[in-house]
Formats: structure tokens, C-alpha cells, sequence
């Protein structure tokens, strides 16, 4: 009974295949990441292993994996981004050789200049992932900054666990050698918790994307109130009011009314930084980028 069980399986899921494939889901075609192992009919599906999307069903994909068809839940997998929104840029910061991390106008030893992510998708920028749901509502915002003429360009999306442990050692060593002074003028009223995650970072469960805006005619990167990954309070919402560029700061609240009406909450200490809440965070994911 068992076996013609999983038969009975199998026929249904070709059929799917072969009539929908075409079809339904706004995903299919899209590559997806596992974030654990998988049991599965047709086996164990090991962590970070990388499937097609053929169509949805209730909380999850069918998705084609090594000629087989089976179901992954959207708790369990991650989507790569410039797949399911072709028209986003992708250049992720912490993939290249040089990184635009600072503070106080200062580079932070062992953190700038730090090539943190290696997949060479990573590094061409074919490759950011996301949880599913965050990513619908990414395309969301995507469509409303091109009906305005601009572009989101992505910084950084799922960040692995083990790169956010490595950015908070480095940064922590170079606060050390830090004045009290020199932190309150440079963290101000917010603080130093502000700036550093001190457990695991919303980007570890690929709910988080780090962002700037381009304007599509000409490719020109839209001002912010700061260099992207600038670590103090000139990142931060509470200081746009003191910001001299006016554009800059009306630029970063454009954005921020753009993300926000798309589902997205905003950190205050970061412009470029906006995140799913309505996702239910399970386990931290430390796959490599």
C-alpha cells in the first residue's frame, strides 16, 4: 500500500509538472536553497542543496530536485532573489574585495576590506537570497520604484551566521581601543547596541535587506544620508534632520515610505536596512554565501 502510495505520488506531481509548470506560481523556474536537511519520498535532501521551482502549494514549493519532484516548505529554503525580480541589482558588499564598511571616517581593521562571502554568484551579483514571503514583498517595492523611474540595487540580503559572529568580533576589537567620548559622539544617543546585533542579526534568517536606490534612465545611484555600511550616527533616521544634503535625506524617507508600505519595517541606526517581521524566525541559517 505504501508503494503505491508513493506511485500514486509521483503521477500526480508529473502531471503537475507537464499541465503547470507553464504556469501558476510567480516563482517557478526560480532556484531556491535548502536551509536543513530535508526528509522527502524520495530521500534525505541534504542542507544548502539547490532546486528548481516548478509551482506552489499551501506553504510551500513543488520544486524539481536532481529529476524528482517534491514539496519544500517555505520555513526550509531560501530564494534567490534576482531570479524571482530580474529588473533588481545585486551587488553584495561583503563579497567583494574591497568594502565600503566604516566609522567616524576611520576603516575598522578586520572588517573593511574583508571579502566575507565566496560563491562566485555572490560575487557577480547573479545571487542574493531571501525567505519567499520577504522577497514578494521586495517585488512589491521594486515595482513601485520603477513606476517612479528608480531601481533598488541590494547591498546585502541572507547574511550566514557565521559572518555576522565574524563581524562582530572585528567590530568589537576596534570599539575596544575606543574612548567613551569618542563612542558617545559617534553612536550619540542611540548607543552601541545600535550599530552591532548582539546575538544574531535579522539577516541570518534571510529576512533583511541592506539597500540603496538607483535611477533607472541613467544608472545614477541615488544620495543617502551616508556611505552605505557607515557604522554611526549619520546612519541613523534620528540624524536626517542635521543632514546638510537635503536631497540625501529626502531620498532615504522616499525609500523608507516605499519599504514600509510594502510590509517592511526599517532600523532606525541604518537607512539602507529593512526587514520582514510578520516572519516567523526559527533556527539562525549558516549556509555559505
Amino acid at each position: 500500500m505504501k508503494k503505491f502510495a508513493t506511485m500514486f505520488f509521483f503521477v500526480i506531481m508529473s502531471v503537475i509538472i507537464g499541465v503547470t509548470a507553464s504556469a501558476a506560481s510567480p516563482a517557478a523556474g526560480c532556484s531556491i536553497r535548502t536551509t536543513k536537511n530535508i526528509e522527502t519520498q524520495v530521500g534525505v535532501i541534504p542542507q544548502d542543496s539547490r532546486l528548481s521551482v516548478v509551482d506552489e502549494s499551501a506553504g510551500g514549493f513543488i520544486a524539481d530536485y536532481n529529476g524528482n519532484v517534491v514539496e519544500i516548505s517555505f520555513d526550509d529554503c531560501l530564494i534567490n532573489v534576482k531570479d524571482f525580480i530580474p529588473s533588481i541589482d545585486c551587488w553584495l558588499d561583503m563579497a567583494q574585495p574591497q568594502n565600503m564598511f566604516s566609522m567616524a571616517d576611520e576603516q575598522i581593521p578586520g572588517l573593511t576590506d574583508r571579502q566575507f562571502y565566496h560563491n562566485p554568484g555572490s560575487a557577480d551579483g547573479s545571487e542574493a537570497w531571501l525567505r519567499y514571503e520577504a522577497c514578494v514583498k521586495l517585488k512589491s517595492a521594486q515595482q513601485e520604484f520603477l513606476a517612479d523611474g528608480y531601481s533598488i540595487i541590494i547591498y546585502d540580503a541572507y547574511r550566514p551566521f557565521t559572518c555576522t559572529k565574524e563581524f562582530q568580533a572585528a567590530y568589537r576589537a576596534y570599539l575596544n581601543t575606543k574612548s567613551f567620548a569618542f563612542k558617545k559622539q559617534w553612536f550619540g544617543s542611540l548607543g552601541e547596541s545600535w550599530f552591532l546585533a548582539q546575538k544574531a542579526s535579522s539577516h541570518n534568517y534571510g529576512v533583511a535587506v541592506d539597500m540603496g536606490l538607483k535611477r533607472v534612465s541613467d544608472g545614477y545611484v541615488l544620495p543617502m544620508p551616508s556611505a552605505i555600511h557607515t557604522l554611526d550616527i549619520r546612519s541613523a533616521f534620528v540624524s536626517w534632520g542635521s543632514v546638510t544634503n537635503s536631497e540625501a535625506a529626502d531620498n532615504a524617507r522616499y525609500m523608507k515610505s516605499v519599504m514600509e508600505g510594502s510590509g517592511f519595517t526599517y532600523l532606525k541606526s541604518e537607512w539602507w536596512h529593512f526587514q520582514d517581521n510578520s516572519i516567523v524566525r526559527n533556527s539562525v541559517i549558516d549556509i555559505p554565501n
